[in-house]
């Protein structure tokens, strides 16, 4: 909670101070590993068979295809197809929940609730794309509090609180006119009018100003929950692992061959990036857009299974080699030991 806590005003000091240097640097620096640790918690650590995961990665490069086809799509783009795909991963993952989890009053309620929503979001697939873009990163805390928050006895009051009281701070500046510092109006490539009309087009100046400060307040928040929050929350001991424990841990989640492309990838656009921040931003989003469809999917496996009663195991709960791996979080939440029936 106290981690929460500190992210959300860490990001809100960001947004207040240096929004455009946030938007600049915050994509190449932390884009890629938040997106592999969103696929970890989402995918790798949901205990979902090998069949399911070549399913989320098939429609995870059909989206990455219609973002990278978009520039030469006729009048209308891929934004419909696009649409239409993350719906269908959704949907999916509502079979996949009620399989798992047989309830189905949860099941039906969620079915209607994603057909409404789908109808809505195909007829109106460019702005669906658009608000995506804005709900998904707040889309995180969610998936913490249904999933994988430890202490139940302690509601999200604060951590709502906090987010709420953050995010009025951040309309408030906006809309009193306060001059943003050196860094906060343009930084390196990102300038925050045009910012503000790819995320608000033809808006009046002050809302999307306000949708500015915003976005780069839950940027933030996204990454830190991510990165920090929610890996917290799997450790079954108090403690930081050591950096040799964490890519360990790493190695057994994703495999050595694919972390070495995980890594070879972010190291690739923080690279490029002192060569041309622009071209690393938009090669960084192309290749990122499917990542908010996957978290929507799994919010509805989250809510349509139920939570379970431990973490689900990851290939690191399977094989605990030693006392190590166990502070790593490679346990279950109650620290149960790992056996064979256990596992299967």
């Amino acid at each position: 909670m106290a981690r929460a806590l500190v992210a959300i005003a860490v990001a809100f000091v960001v947004a207040a101070t240096a929004p455009a240097l946030a938007l600049a640097v915050g994509p190449v620096v932390l884009g890629v590993p938040h997106v592999a640790s969103s696929l970890r918690y989402n995918v790798i650590r949901n205990g979902h068979a090998r069949g399911r995961v070549l399913v989320i990665a098939t429609f995870a490069v059909a989206i990455v295809a219609t973002r990278i086809g978009e520039p030469y799509a006729t009048a209308g783009g891929l934004a419909p197809v696009e649409v239409a795909l993350g719906i269908g991963l959704s949907a999916l993952a509502l079979v996949a929940a009620w399989v798992d989890g047989r309830r189905a009053g949860r099941a039906a309620i969620g079915c209607a609730a994603l057909v409404a929503c789908g109808v809505i979001a195909l007829g109106h697939a460019a702005t669906t794309r658009l608000a995506l873009v804005h709900v998904h990163n707040l889309g995180v805390v969610a998936l913490w509090w249904v999933v994988w928050r430890r202490d139940r006895r302690r509601g999200p009051a604060w951590v709502l609180l906090a987010l709420v009281a953050a995010l009025a701070g951040l309309c408030a500046l906006s809309v009193a006119g306060r001059a943003p510092s050196a860094w906060g109006a343009r930084a390196l490539s990102v300038d925050i009018a045009e910012v503000g009309a790819w995320l608000a087009p033809g808006a009046a100046t002050g809302v999307a100003g306000s949708l500015v400060l915003a976005h780069a307040f839950t940027d933030s928040v996204h990454y830190a929950f991510w990165l920090g929050v929610i890996p917290e929350e799997t450790l079954s001991a108090e403690g930081t692992p050591t950096f040799r424990m964490t890519v360990r841990a790493l190695r057994r989640d994703f495999g050595p061959r694919a972390l070495t492309c995980v890594a070879g990838v972010a190291i690739v656009i923080a690279v490029y990036a002192l060569v041309d921040l622009g071209i690393a931003r938009r090669a960084y989003f192309v290749l990122a857009g499917f990542h908010g469809h996957v978290e929507a999917a799994a919010l509805v496996y989250a809510l349509v299974r139920g939570r379970r009663v431990d973490h689900p195991p990851s290939r690191m709960q399977m094989r605990p080699t030693n006392a190590m791996s166990v502070h790593l979080g490679n346990a279950p939440a109650q620290s149960a030991p790992v056996t064979h029936s256990s596992v299967q």
